[in-house]
Protein backbone atom coordinates (compact mmCIF):
# COMPACT_ATOMS: atom_id res chain seq x y z
CA UNK A 1 0.00 0.00 0.00
CA UNK A 2 3.01 2.28 0.10
CA UNK A 3 2.97 2.71 3.90
CA UNK A 4 4.31 -0.74 4.75
CA UNK A 5 7.55 -2.48 3.89
CA UNK A 6 7.87 -6.22 4.17
CA UNK A 7 11.35 -7.52 4.96
CA UNK A 8 12.87 -10.94 5.24
CA UNK A 9 15.98 -11.45 7.33
CA UNK A 10 18.60 -13.79 5.84
CA UNK A 11 19.03 -17.02 7.81
CA UNK A 12 22.64 -16.19 8.73
CA UNK A 13 21.75 -12.87 10.43
CA UNK A 14 20.90 -14.21 13.90
CA UNK A 15 21.43 -10.76 15.40
CA UNK A 16 18.29 -9.26 13.81
CA UNK A 17 15.34 -10.21 16.00
CA UNK A 18 13.24 -7.14 16.66
CA UNK A 19 12.08 -4.08 14.76
CA UNK A 20 14.82 -1.88 16.26
CA UNK A 21 17.51 -4.25 14.92
CA UNK A 22 16.14 -3.64 11.42
CA UNK A 23 16.18 0.16 11.97
CA UNK A 24 19.81 -0.10 13.02
CA UNK A 25 20.72 -2.00 9.86
CA UNK A 26 18.97 0.60 7.67
CA UNK A 27 20.81 3.39 9.49
CA UNK A 28 24.12 1.55 9.08
CA UNK A 29 23.58 1.16 5.31
CA UNK A 30 22.38 4.74 4.92
CA UNK A 31 25.27 5.95 7.06
CA UNK A 32 25.05 7.15 10.65
CA UNK A 33 26.79 10.37 9.60
CA UNK A 34 23.93 11.08 7.14
CA UNK A 35 21.28 11.00 9.86
CA UNK A 36 20.25 14.41 11.21
CA UNK A 37 21.45 15.17 14.69
CA UNK A 38 18.76 16.79 16.79
CA UNK A 39 18.71 17.38 20.49
CA UNK A 40 15.78 16.01 22.45
CA UNK A 41 13.16 18.58 23.27
CA UNK A 42 10.95 18.96 26.27
CA UNK A 43 11.45 19.14 29.96
CA UNK A 44 13.80 16.73 31.66
CA UNK A 45 12.14 14.56 34.28
CA UNK A 46 13.05 15.03 37.92
CA UNK A 47 15.32 12.30 39.19
CA UNK A 48 15.27 11.38 42.85
CA UNK A 49 18.57 10.60 44.50
CA UNK A 50 18.93 6.96 45.44
CA UNK A 51 20.07 7.09 49.07
CA UNK A 52 21.26 3.48 49.04
CA UNK A 53 23.54 4.07 46.05
CA UNK A 54 24.87 7.30 47.60
CA UNK A 55 25.64 5.50 50.89
CA UNK A 56 27.40 2.63 49.11
CA UNK A 57 29.50 5.09 47.09
CA UNK A 58 30.41 7.00 50.26
CA UNK A 59 31.46 3.78 52.03
CA UNK A 60 33.53 2.72 49.02
CA UNK A 61 35.28 6.11 48.93
CA UNK A 62 36.01 5.93 52.65
CA UNK A 63 37.49 2.43 52.43
CA UNK A 64 39.62 3.32 49.40
CA UNK A 65 40.79 6.42 51.28
CA UNK A 66 41.79 4.25 54.23
CA UNK A 67 43.91 2.12 51.89
CA UNK A 68 41.78 -0.90 51.03
CA UNK A 69 41.39 -2.11 47.45
CA UNK A 70 37.93 -2.77 46.06
CA UNK A 71 37.35 -6.20 44.55
CA UNK A 72 34.49 -7.37 42.40
CA UNK A 73 33.74 -11.07 42.52
CA UNK A 74 31.23 -13.31 40.83
CA UNK A 75 28.03 -13.90 42.76
CA UNK A 76 28.38 -17.59 41.95
CA UNK A 77 30.10 -20.04 44.29
CA UNK A 78 30.69 -23.77 44.49
CA UNK A 79 29.20 -26.39 46.78
CA UNK A 80 32.71 -26.86 48.22
CA UNK A 81 32.84 -23.24 49.43
CA UNK A 82 29.33 -23.44 50.88
CA UNK A 83 30.22 -26.57 52.85
CA UNK A 84 33.57 -25.10 53.96
CA UNK A 85 31.69 -22.45 55.92
CA UNK A 86 29.26 -24.87 57.52
CA UNK A 87 26.30 -23.84 55.41
CA UNK A 88 23.86 -26.08 53.62
CA UNK A 89 23.17 -25.94 49.89
CA UNK A 90 19.42 -26.08 50.55
CA UNK A 91 19.72 -22.47 51.79
CA UNK A 92 21.34 -21.44 48.49
CA UNK A 93 19.78 -20.71 45.14
CA UNK A 94 21.06 -23.23 42.60
CA UNK A 95 21.68 -22.05 39.05
CA UNK A 96 19.89 -24.16 36.42
CA UNK A 97 22.69 -23.96 33.85
CA UNK A 98 25.89 -22.77 35.59
CA UNK A 99 28.82 -21.55 33.52
CA UNK A 100 31.09 -23.87 35.51
CA UNK A 101 30.66 -26.62 38.12
CA UNK A 102 32.47 -24.28 40.54
CA UNK A 103 29.79 -21.63 40.02
CA UNK A 104 26.53 -23.49 40.53
CA UNK A 105 25.06 -21.56 43.49
CA UNK A 106 24.40 -17.89 44.25
CA UNK A 107 26.32 -16.80 47.32
CA UNK A 108 24.63 -16.04 50.63
CA UNK A 109 27.72 -14.34 52.07
CA UNK A 110 30.75 -12.37 50.87
CA UNK A 111 33.17 -14.26 53.14
CA UNK A 112 34.10 -17.05 50.73
CA UNK A 113 34.83 -14.66 47.87
CA UNK A 114 36.89 -12.29 50.04
CA UNK A 115 38.92 -15.10 51.56
CA UNK A 116 39.53 -16.38 48.04
CA UNK A 117 40.94 -12.95 47.14
CA UNK A 118 43.22 -13.06 50.16
CA UNK A 119 44.42 -16.60 49.34
CA UNK A 120 45.19 -15.62 45.75
CA UNK A 121 47.25 -12.59 46.78
CA UNK A 122 48.87 -13.30 50.15
CA UNK A 123 51.89 -15.12 48.68
CA UNK A 124 52.67 -12.21 46.36
CA UNK A 125 52.12 -9.29 48.73
CA UNK A 126 53.16 -8.78 52.35
CA UNK A 127 49.76 -7.30 53.14
CA UNK A 128 46.33 -7.78 51.55
CA UNK A 129 43.51 -5.33 52.31
CA UNK A 130 40.37 -5.79 50.19
CA UNK A 131 36.68 -4.97 50.42
CA UNK A 132 33.55 -5.66 48.42
CA UNK A 133 30.05 -4.22 48.37
CA UNK A 134 27.85 -6.68 46.52
CA UNK A 135 24.59 -8.54 46.49
CA UNK A 136 23.94 -11.85 48.21
CA UNK A 137 20.89 -14.05 47.87
CA UNK A 138 19.27 -15.50 50.98
CA UNK A 139 16.07 -17.43 51.69
CA UNK A 140 13.22 -15.11 52.66
CA UNK A 141 11.38 -17.71 54.76
CA UNK A 142 8.50 -17.81 52.28
CA UNK A 143 9.98 -20.34 49.88
CA UNK A 144 11.75 -17.74 47.77
CA UNK A 145 14.95 -15.70 47.95
CA UNK A 146 15.70 -12.06 48.64
CA UNK A 147 18.58 -9.98 47.39
CA UNK A 148 20.56 -8.05 50.02
CA UNK A 149 23.51 -5.71 49.54
CA UNK A 150 26.37 -6.36 51.96
CA UNK A 151 29.76 -4.89 52.72
CA UNK A 152 32.65 -7.12 53.63
CA UNK A 153 36.36 -6.61 54.00
CA UNK A 154 39.33 -8.85 54.63
CA UNK A 155 42.81 -8.01 55.81
CA UNK A 156 45.85 -10.24 55.89
CA UNK A 157 49.39 -9.51 56.95
CA UNK A 158 52.60 -11.53 56.74
CA UNK A 159 53.08 -10.82 60.44
CA UNK A 160 51.31 -13.36 62.65
CA UNK A 161 51.01 -11.26 65.81
CA UNK A 162 47.37 -10.25 65.49
CA UNK A 163 48.14 -7.10 63.53
CA UNK A 164 45.29 -7.78 61.07
CA UNK A 165 42.71 -7.88 63.87
CA UNK A 166 43.68 -4.45 65.18
CA UNK A 167 43.90 -3.06 61.65
CA UNK A 168 40.39 -4.38 60.90
CA UNK A 169 39.14 -2.80 64.11
CA UNK A 170 40.73 0.50 63.08
CA UNK A 171 39.21 0.35 59.60
CA UNK A 172 35.76 -0.30 61.05
CA UNK A 173 36.10 2.50 63.63
CA UNK A 174 37.34 5.00 61.04
CA UNK A 175 34.55 4.10 58.61
CA UNK A 176 31.86 4.46 61.28
CA UNK A 177 33.36 7.76 62.44
CA UNK A 178 33.41 9.19 58.89
CA UNK A 179 29.79 8.10 58.46
CA UNK A 180 28.93 9.91 61.75
CA UNK A 181 27.67 6.69 63.31
CA UNK A 182 30.02 6.85 66.32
Amino acid sequence: SGDNIETKVPWWRLDINIEEDLYEEIARIYGFNNLPSTLPSGELPNVKDNEKIKLIAEIQNILVGIGLSEVINYSFISKKIINAFGADTKDCLKITNPISPDMEYLRTSLIGSLLGNVLLNQDNYPKVSVFETANVYRPDGKGSFKEDTLLGFALSSAKKNGESFFEAKGVLEKMLKKLNIV
